[in-house]
This record gives C-alpha cells, sequence and structure tokens, in this order.
C-alpha cells in the first residue's frame, strides 16, 4: 500500500488489511480499512466483490457493538448477491445479538435452504432458539450440527448451557466433559461445569475448575465472581474477599463486587471497614436496598442500635413489608427489650408469611415478656417445621 501508482488497484488490499486488523483486534482501524476499500470499489460493476467488502465491514462493525451499521452492511451484501448463505447467516447473528430474534430465525431458516447442512448455521439458529426459551428446537438444532461436525466441542458446550439453562444438571455435566475432552482449553465449557457443581453442591469440583480457568485466563471476570461466590456459600470468606479485590481491580463496574466485599467484610467482622466499602456502594447506586441491611446489621453488631435502626427503616421505607428488614428490626427491638415493638414486627411478618423461624422468634419475644402460655404455642408451631438443632433445643427450654 505505501506503493503510489495509478496503475494498481488497491482495494482488495485494503480489504485484506482490514480483515488482519479484525483478526488482532484493532477494530476501529479494519473498519478504516475495509470503507477504503468500498470507496474505491464505488464504481464496480461486479456486484458479488462489492458483496464481499460489505459483508466483511458489517463484521467489523458487529464486533464493535455497532449492531444496527452491520445488519445494514449485510442487508446491502444480500441485496447483491441473494445466494450467498453466509450473508444472511451474519445478519441473523446481528439480529439475534439485538433481541430480534424472529428476524434472525428467517435469516438462519434462509441460508439453511441455501445450504441445508452447514453446522454453523445449526448451530447459530440453536442459539437464538435458547434466547427465546425454545429449548426442543434448540437441542434438535445442536443435535444435527453435532451429526455433522461431531469433534466441534463447541457445539457440545451450547448443547450442554441449554440443559444448565433448563436445570437438567446431569445432562448439562455430561456435556461439559465431552467438550472438555475434545478441547481442553475451552474456557466456558470449564466455566458451566463449575457452575453445574457450584449448583450440585459438589463445591470441591467446582473450584477446580474455577481454577484450571484461572491458569488459562487470569482476568476472566466470570470466574472471579463465581470462585467468589463459591467461597462464600462454603463460608469461607477470607478467600472470597482476596478474589472479590481481584475482580474489583479488573472491573469496570464495579457496583455489586463493592457490595460482595462489605458482606464479606461484615462476616468476617471487620465492621468499620464493612461500613465504609457499603457506604461507598450506596454512592455507585447498587443493591441500595440490600446495601442499607448490611449497614444496618453492621452498625447493630457495634452496638449503635440507633444508625442501625435509622437504616432498618429507610428499608422498610422502601418496602414496608420485607421480611428481612422486619426479621432484623425485630430482632434489634428485642436486644433493646422493646418487645411490643419486636411483636409488633414479628405479627406483621405471620400475616404475610408463616414459616418455623418467625414463630421461633415470637416464642422467644413472648417469653421475655413473661408471656409463657403464647410462648408456648408458638415454639410447639416452630417445632412443626425444619430448624436447625440448637434453635429447636432452646424452644423446647422455652
Amino acid at each position: 500500500l505505501s506503493v503510489k501508482s495509478e496503475k494498481l488497484q488497491f482495494f482488495d488490499l485494503y480489504l485484506e488489511r482490514g480483515k488482519a486488523y479484525r483478526k488482532i483486534g484493532k477494530i476501529d482501524l479494519s473498519i478504516s480499512d475495509i470503507g477504503m476499500c468500498l470507496e474505491l470499489q464505488k464504481t464496480n460493476t461486479k456486484p458479488k466483490i462489492l458483496a464481499n467488502a460489505l459483508n466483511e465491514l458489517g463484521l467489523s462493525l458487529f464486533l464493535k457493538g455497532s449492531l444496527e451499521e452491520s445488519v445494514d452492511r449485510f442487508t446491502k451484501a444480500i441485496e447483491l448477491d441473494p445466494e450467498n448463505s453466509m450473508f444472511l447467516n451474519n445478519r441473523g447473528k446481528s439480529n439475534t445479538a439485538m433481541g430480534f430474534f424472529d428476524q434472525a430465525n428467517t435469516d438462519y431458516d434462509q441460508a439453511l435452504v441455501l445450504s441445508p447442512l452447514n453446522s454453523i448455521y445449526l448451530h447459530n439458529r440453536g442459539l437464538n432458539f435458547v434466547e427465546t426459551k425454545e429449548f426442543i428446537m434448540a437441542h434438535e438444532d445442536f443435535d444435527k450440527a453435532i451429526e455433522i461436525e461431531p469433534s466441534n466441542g463447541i457445539y457440545l458446550y451450547s448443547k450442554g448451557n441449554a440443559f444448565l439453562l433448563e436445570n437438567n444438571l446431569l445432562d448439562a455435566k455430561n456435556l461439559f466433559i465431552a467438550s472438555i475432552k475434545i478441547d481442553s482449553n475451552n474456557i466456558d465449557s470449564h466455566l458451566g461445569l463449575a457452575t453445574v457443581y457450584e449448583k450440585l453442591n459438589m463445591m470441591k469440583n467446582a473450584l477446580e475448575e474455577v481454577d484450571i480457568v484461572t491458569k488459562l485466563n487470569p482476568t476472566n471476570m466470570k470466574a472471579l465472581k463465581l470462585q467468589g461466590n463459591i467461597y462464600k456459600i462454603t463460608k469461607n470468606y477470607k478467600e472470597s474477599l482476596i478474589t472479590i479485590e481481584k475482580a474489583i481491580e479488573l472491573s469496570q463496574d464495579k457496583g455489586n463486587l463493592v457490595f460482595q466485599k462489605g458482606e464479606c467484610l461484615l462476616k468476617l467482622g471487620r465492621l468499620d471497614e464493612a461500613i465504609d466499602t457499603l457506604t461507598n456502594c450506596i454512592e455507585l447506586n447498587c443493591n441500595e436496598l440490600s446495601t442499607y441491611r448490611l449497614l444496618g446489621l453492621a452498625y447493630k453488631e457495634k452496638g449503635n442500635y440507633e444508625k442501625s435502626l435509622h437504616y432498618f427503616n429507610f428499608g422498610l421505607k422502601e418496602d414496608k413489608f420485607n421480611i428481612e428488614f422486619l426479621m432484623d428490626r425485630s430482632m434489634l427491638y428485642t436486644i433493646s427489650k422493646s418487645y411490643d415493638l419486636a411483636l409488633k414486627d414479628l405479627h406483621t411478618i405471620e400475616k404475610k408469611e408463616q414459616f418455623p423461624l418467625v414463630y421461633f422468634r415470637l416464642s422467644i419475644v413472648n417469653y421475655l415478656c413473661g408471656n409463657y402460655e403464647k410462648a408456648i404455642e408458638c415454639g410447639f408451631k416452630s417445632l412443626e417445621g425444619e430448624l436447625e438443632t440448637e434453635i429447636k433445643v432452646i424452644c423446647y427450654y422455652v
């Protein structure tokens, strides 16, 4: 391209360099070069050459996230070369990404009329069916794609992910494992398998899969978030905090991660740090209601009941029948010996939903008030459900 000559046609070189830029992730340069290619070809009388350049520009615009523009270029390419099934498939992908699932399905149908054994088109139509939760149709397309190309681990992953979304965990697990056997570096399959293990409460296995992902890609946000969540579920709050802090450093959208950090700090008893972090979370406008609850709990642990009550009241102002807030506030009233107010909150919960723990709390508060008959009545009700052993012992004592 550095050679200046009117006798040489450069449009194909601009096109190739644009495609090369796209391969290495330099999307703006790709768009610029392919745009120059089209500028040089605007008088070209060969429609298929122009259609190919328009398709390539559409692909680069798709990767940039300019989805409407990509659809426009693919449509122009289709108008110039209506028998090219790849252009229809590419427009289908853009329509799926924009949430225009019916239009996408039409594009994939037309592409498959032209190329009925193209496994890529079948796979993409299957992904589109997954978006609309038409899982039977999705599995049919994935099965056909796998039959045509059984060694493609991506197809096995997609079918496994559809099963995961249907909560069919065993079939999902088998497909993720099969996908990993084909390509042991398939990050999506390892993450899918980790998610299945988490749901099956096989936390050790889940962590092993996440560890594989973090070794392949230490900055993978999905892996870090999942790892942090698994540590939290297993009550390993120290490791959860370390993982979440790594994720915060890497993430642009920090709000929910900051909330999780505050939650871990609270569980670890680092109350001042938890309060500072959760206050920052409010400034980031993330999880506001849950954040107010955790702030209320943190101040309660510090013995600052006035501040704790402020946050519980604020939460109940936003959602006056929120059971968690009512339970927390009733506990606060019990600690501060405001038994009538505690009973009022617990009765509000009881009217909305009856469950063993609320009757346990009613039993305790009534006992503290000297209402022993009521305490016994509520105690027996609480024992009808499933409660932790130590709570049952307290009920028997009451």
